[in-house]
């Protein structure tokens, strides 16, 4: 909240929603009649300031690997290629949901984002993931939502690598949930920087405008 209201017109919009909330009927209805009543679009504005960083992170991995899906199909529908094979799927899900154990044992379902490799958003991916990751370790990232039950997709980011140069099949390097309470207990415990989560935010963003347009291409294609 205190980035918004820092921004030109952020406290007079945290200011006009507070007033718009705390007015009865009569105020409510003068406040539209004049303009003054905020948008939805201001109010999601302010929802999203009022999460963090933790929760529009999350939420935006989420969104994105939701985004993607309908990109698998139409790389199928255009026979085009794929950046995800049957058996990176198959790590990934194995490093998300752990390994099989016992015979009533069932597979919970896990469904991934397309591949990134801009650089500096590995490199902010790799400073974020807990533990000794070097810079050889990963090449690119894609995220990951492991379903466990109904309704309660749980967000990852995946450390990829890619040996012999990016022509071999991509590895799991490393896997870092991206549940919006898991990253502020990692800021609060001093595991992740604020700055460092920030760039991870900022990659965030970038990578879903960026699935966001790559599926508008190739609908229109």
């Amino acid at each position: 909240m205190d980035r918004l209201a820092d921004e030109p017109h952020g406290q007079e919009l945290v200011s006009r929603v507070g007033r718009y909330d705390e007015a009865g009927l009569l105020g409510k209805a003068a406040m539209r009649l004049s303009g003054d009543a905020p948008s939805a679009q201001e109010r999601e504005r302010l929802r999203r300031q009022y999460i963090g960083v933790e929760g529009r992170i999350s939420e935006d991995v989420v969104r994105i690997v939701i985004e993607s899906e309908p990109i698998w199909t139409l790389l199928a529908e255009k026979d085009l290629p794929e950046d995800l094979t049957v058996q990176e799927l198959d790590a990934i899900s194995e490093w998300l949901r752990g390994r099989p154990s016992g015979s009533g044992w069932v597979a919970a379902p896990v469904s991934t984002s397309l591949k990134f490799s801009d650089p500096d958003s590995i490199a902010a991916v790799r400073r974020a993931i807990p533990g000794e990751v070097s810079a050889d370790d990963v090449t690119a990232y894609r995220y990951a939502l492991f379903h466990p039950g109904p309704n309660t997709p749980e967000p990852f980011i995946v450390a990829l690598q890619s040996p012999g140069g990016g022509l071999g099949p991509n590895v799991v390097a490393a896997t870092m949930p991206a549940g919006a309470t898991f990253l502020r207990h990692e800021q609060e415990f001093g595991v992740v920087s604020t700055a460092d989560l920030d760039r991870v935010h900022a990659a965030v963003e970038s990578d879903l405008r960026e699935t966001i347009r790559a599926q508008q291409l190739l609908r229109e294609a």
